[in-house]
């Protein structure tokens, strides 16, 4: 039996859903690794009695999650925007905090724009200037609403 389209976006969708969880997986150990990494650094640590340091993390929610239906008019917006400009738009979820994080908490739908960042919050982080200049570009037509 032929399989549908919905029967595809289905899949991609519990893809995409799957891929994500094993992503926050991978978050939730490397911050199981950095609180090891805390700990066993203040356990080398001595006083002139001999007693050891301790290391204490405490966790808290910044940034409420959210997702979007496809055919919200801020995505459809965005799409248009990206398309303008003759790119191919790409919808994909985002794990950590954002500036939508707030708004969307906050009752206002917004999409987030890739920017061109590649290794974000390391010591290799870089930026892709072409890419920047690109969202730069899908940012102010969707400020002005250029082309409506």
């Amino acid at each position: 039996m032929a399989e549908t389209i919905k029967d595809v976006v289905v899949k991609i969708r519990m893809e995409v859903e799957k891929t994500s969880a094993l992503r926050n997986a991978a978050e939730a150990a490397g911050v199981k690794a950095i609180e090891k990494a805390f700990a066993d650094a203040a356990k080398q640590v001595k006083s002139a009695d001999g007693r050891t340091g301790k290391a204490t993390v405490v966790g808290r929610l910044d940034y409420e999650a959210f997702r979007l239906t496809d055919d919200e008019p801020c995505v459809a917006a965005a799409r248009e925007a990206v398309a303008a400009i003759g790119l191919a738009p790409r919808l994909d979820i985002s794990n950590g905090g954002l500036d939508a994080n707030w708004m969307a908490a906050n009752g206002v739908p917004t999409v987030t724009l890739g920017c061109g960042q590649m290794d974000i919050h390391t010591t290799d982080e870089k930026l892709d200037l072409a890419a920047f200049e690109n969202a730069c570009r899908v940012a102010l037509r969707l400020a002005t609403a250029a082309g409506s």
